[in-house]
């Protein structure tokens, strides 16, 4: 039940006819002339197969009506690991997902870096083309949940670039992290679990940095043109770079609608933590943009502290409900006031937090990384302001106070948790053989 692949196959296929674990180390299958076949690589019943990738895997075909990776309707896949795996389908199938005329079974996506091409109106990850059923949240079009990794996806013209494909009813597709690039073909959604004239399907985003590519022919989030109909859009967490005319139906939160809020001035391609937002938004994978800026979906009012009792434990007593919102990013305040009329709004920034506490609470080395775990009031000062720290690296005590002894900080990162606490990872670089270390704030 656990199957180990590496190498190259050209005009071949494989066909997993089991439930189980499959690891693809340089993977490459690369067929033209492949018929008869629903997949390239085909899971040939109601298994579940969870697969790992590790280096770089290609999962190719020109042909029409076979998809790269073929999931059936009651089957499921699984893909994590640290590689890649670009998938490509042929026309009327989806690069990972359904082929043609035929269900899908569940997908997720928790880690890697996946790049799934759909044929034409097949989508990239989820249903291929013409796909029966008409059930909300059934399978015929996928269930697709993402949970890491990074997803690019692509579908063919009629198709979405994650969920359904022409003619095609979908299930869920439920996003909770990721870094996640989507585009429709012509007509189809970027993110949407239908296609044109499909039917049914939810989209629930509750974490993630999603990137949407859109034109006058391709649409954002929810339907594509001519659906029949469609489930919600339900938006708790998560960037999403979309416009609110690209997305429909409307999105919410489950109880208010919600309209995005842009937060610039950010550094570029960089993680973000926020505080101050509304109870129960999702922060996880979310990342700025290449011009700094990061997209959440907020009410136009939400419960904030009492100024007054904001340091408190108990400031949620003083809570009220009002146009004008304050909350903080990566160590700025900012300030913005929601204008649903105007369909979203800008946040302006402001001062930049006052660093309250500092306290090292332990560390460790672990893999080339020294890991630092303090408890910082405020927590997102750390991801603002990681520059004005000074660690220092030694074999010997004293440590020296010289250039040759600092860390380079470029490649740390921080993890918060619950609270004000965080762990600070600092890459050691040339210097894993210290065992002496020196932190300071400027």
């Amino acid at each position: 039940d656990h199957y180990e692949l590496s190498g190259t196959l050209t005009n071949k296929f494989l066909v997993i006819s089991n439930s189980c674990s499959v690891v693809m180390s340089n993977v490459v299958f690369r067929s033209y002339n492949v018929y008869g076949q629903p997949g390239i690589v085909n899971i040939a019943g109601a298994y579940d197969v969870d697969l790992s990738i590790f280096g770089e895997n290609i999962v190719t075909t020109a042909v029409s009506k076979i998809a790269g990776i073929k999931v059936p309707d009651g089957a499921s896949l699984a893909i994590d690991g640290s590689g890649s795996l670009t998938v490509y389908a042929g026309a009327y199938a989806a690069g990972i997902g359904g082929g043609f005329d035929a269900g899908c079974g569940a997908i997720a996506i928790n880690g890697g870096t996946i790049t799934a091409t759909g044929g034409r109106q097949g989508a990239g990850i989820g249903g291929g083309g013409f796909t029966g059923g008409t059930s909300v949240g059934g399978t015929y079009g996928g269930d697709i949940a993402i949970t890491g990794g990074v997803v690019v996806a692509t579908g063919g013209d009629w198709a979405a670039g994650i969920g359904g494909g022409e003619q095609s009813s979908g299930g869920s597709v439920v996003v909770t992290g990721g870094r996640i690039t989507a585009q429709g073909g012509v007509h189809g959604p970027a993110i949407g679990a239908c296609g044109a004239n499909g039917t049914y399907g939810n989209v629930t985003i509750s974490g993630g940095t999603i990137t949407t590519i859109t034109d006058e022919y391709k649409r954002g989030i929810g339907r594509g043109r001519d659906t029949v109909s469609m489930g919600a859009v339900t938006i708790t967490g998560g960037s999403i770079a979309v416009a609110t005319d690209k997305v429909d139906p409307a999105p919410s939160n489950g109880t208010d609608p919600v309209y995005c809020v842009t937060v610039s001035d950010l550094a570029a391609n960089a993680k973000v933590a926020f505080s101050g937002l509304p109870d129960g938004y999702g922060t996880k994978d979310i990342y700025s943009d290449a011009a700094g800026c990061v997209y959440l979906w907020l009410p136009e009012n939400w419960p904030t502290p009492s100024p007054l009792l904001s340091a408190s434990p108990r400031g949620r007593l003083g809570a009220r409900v009002g146009a004008e919102h304050t909350f903080s990013a990566n160590g700025y305040k900012y300030t913005v006031t929601i204008d649903s009329s105007a369909g979203g709004a800008v946040a302006e920034q402001g001062e930049p937090l006052e660093l309250e506490t500092l306290k090292i609470d332990d560390f460790a080395i672990k893999d080339g990384w020294l890991a630092i775990h303090v408890a910082a009031s405020p927590a997102t000062w750390l991801n603002g302001f990681v520059d004005t720290l000074v660690v220092r690296a030694s074999e010997t005590l004293p440590i020296p106070d010289t250039d040759e002894s600092k860390l380079d900080l470029s490649g740390a990162e921080v993890l918060l948790e619950d609270g004000d606490n965080a762990t600070f990872l600092v890459p050691l670089g040339d210097k894993s053989n210290c065992r002496f270390f020196k932190v300071k704030s400027r």
